[in-house]
């Protein structure tokens, strides 16, 4: 397209815009479908389509992000001297009724900033608070705004173009704000000499606002030590409004994706249909039950170590140790490439510092080892490369990182895979806890499910055709249990052994190999 476009002198993306109704095939990321301003933006008409979703097991999640937003002080008091500027600039050419909605705008976010230094000064850095969106509106005196007409002239003034195109123009953004209420220390006053433009921010975060129910969405002020960094969050803790609108207009959905345990999620779907149009479907996998096994690894080879990864634990000298000797053994019996699977950039940094201390960094078992980083841009080349000319390789990288998914790992680029442990979400991040408590209404296990699918599309790296063959260690103690496992997909599921040892692991790695060998 790009091509035909110089050819013709012509834009390809105008191109591809204007000739949207002609098609009968239309491939856009989830926030063009989801999010309604942006669909309604392209002109994308969904009556009598059929709409087709390639990884669900994101989607609810990715609903709750587009429809989710965040201000910090700086920007908020940024975003009211721009609107000040522009009021002051153009004063006399605004109509009444133009400049009596600016006005409005500038007094939201003038009882917005003095509500969060309120607020910051009683708080503790590090901590939070959670309100209903109505609580939030009352706090800042908001109801002597006219909302609903305030809504309409930001969405049809086109006020965030013409702000653009204003700002556009001046060179020096500082802002004296000495007579201000809210602050007059010099380090606000640099942040608000920052060129950064937050308008359209603030406009999605205010249409957001307008737009949300007060029933299941919050709003969450996090504390900073840096009255700037304190910041205020629209939180969407609910994805069913999201997709009720676009299952209301189309034809039919259809939810697609290799792994989209653990499924229970997707239940409330049920009640938005009669029983009889809402069908699920989940297969085997296309290889025999002789081409993969996974095994369960709880303790440590002569050991009464408790192998669990957890937040006191990873830090635990012995347990890193331990786990190294075990990653040793199982390397030793895996042809080709072993990709190693941990939690976190952290962990990996760790691991691999004792593994250094160890001077067992570069190579181990004879095998190359490569530690991915959210810099490395060649290590998945690099690694191909080295398994090809070698007898093999070792990977380590991160659950939910760059390399667990959407990558194939086929054939010798992961014989073996490795889980250390189980990745479950920061739980003394604030949006973590308010979604965890939201869902638990609705006997739904956030921090499992989000754990057991970054876990699910990890294992799936391995498995990329009928005649490919690998084998999981699953290295956590918490992994023989049911509840764990039985979120799981059936084909892994099936496939799972526990309560072994170290030596009864490597025996049944060696048999295995041995085995698919002769298939």
């Amino acid at each position: 397209m790009s091509l035909q476009g110089k050819k013709f002198g012509l834009c390809p993306y105008y191109a591809s815009r204007s000739n949207i109704e002609n098609a009968e095939i239309l491939c856009m990321p989830y926030v063009s479908l989801f999010h309604k301003p942006t669909r309604e933006k392209f002109g994308i008409d969904l009556k009598n389509s059929i709409i087709i979703i390639d990884e669900a097991h994101n989607l609810l999640e990715t609903i709750t992000q587009i429809n989710s937003f965040t201000l910090n002080f700086c920007q908020i008091c940024q975003v009211y001297s721009q609107l000040k500027r522009y009021q002051e600039k153009y004063q006399k050419r605004l109509k009444a009724k133009n400049s009596y909605y600016v006005n409005q705008l500038c007094l939201f976010l003038n009882n917005v900033r003095n509500f969060l230094q309120t607020k910051h000064n009683n708080g503790k850095s590090g901590t939070y608070i959670s309100m209903k969106i109505l609580d939030f509106l009352i706090e800042i005196n908001a109801a002597a705004l006219d909302f609903t007409k305030l809504q309409a002239f930001v969405e049809n003034s086109q006020l965030s173009k013409k702000l653009n195109m204003f700002i556009e123009k001046i060179q020096d953004m500082s802002v004296n704000i000495t007579n201000e209420k809210t602050s007059t220390s010099t380090e606000i006053n640099d942040i608000l000499r920052s060129p950064l433009n937050i308008l359209d921010l603030f406009i999605d975060f205010f249409i957001g606002l307008m737009k949300t129910n007060d029933k299941e969405s919050i709003f969450l002020i996090k504390f900073d030590e840096k009255l700037p960094e304190t910041s205020i969050n629209l939180l969407r803790l609910d994805s069913e409004n999201g997709l009720k609108d676009v299952l209301k207009e189309c034809h039919s959905m259809v939810l697609a994706g290799g792994t989209m345990e653990p499924i229970s999620e997707y239940n409330f779907i049920k009640k938005q249909f009669p029983i009889d149009k809402y069908h699920t479907f989940s297969c085997g996998h296309i290889i025999t039950p002789d081409q993969f096994k996974a095994l369960v690894i709880s303790k440590a080879k002569n050991s009464a170590l408790d192998l669990l990864y957890n937040f006191e634990n990873k830090k635990n000298d012995d347990l890193l140790t331990k786990t190294i000797e075990i990653i040793d053994e199982i390397a030793k019996e895996i042809p080709d490439g072993l990709i190693i699977f941990l939690q976190s950039y952290g962990f990996l940094d760790s691991l691999a510092s004792k593994m250094k201390i160890l001077k067992i960094h570069e190579k181990m078992q004879g095998k190359r080892v490569f530690f991915d980083s959210k810099t490395a841009t060649k290590i998945v080349s690099d690694y191909e490369k080295e398994i090809k000319s070698s007898k093999g390789a070792l990977l380590f990288s991160v659950m939910g990182g760059r390399l667990s998914e959407g990558i194939n790992f086929n054939d010798k680029l992961a014989r073996g895979i490795i889980v250390l442990g189980l990745p479950f979400s920061n739980i003394k991040a604030p949006e973590i806890i308010e979604k965890s408590r939201f869902l638990e209404k609705r006997d739904v296990s956030y921090q499992e499910n989000a754990c057991m699918k970054l876990i699910n599309q990890t294992i799936g790296r391995a498995i990329r055709h009928k005649n490919d063959y690998a084998i999981v260690f699953l290295v956590d103690k918490r992994f023989e249990n049911a509840k764990i496992q039985e979120k799981l997909p059936g084909w892994i599921r099936g496939a799972v052994e526990g309560k072994l040892g170290v030596e009864e692991v490597l025996k049944k790695t060696r048999e295995f190999f041995k085995k698919v060998e002769k298939l």
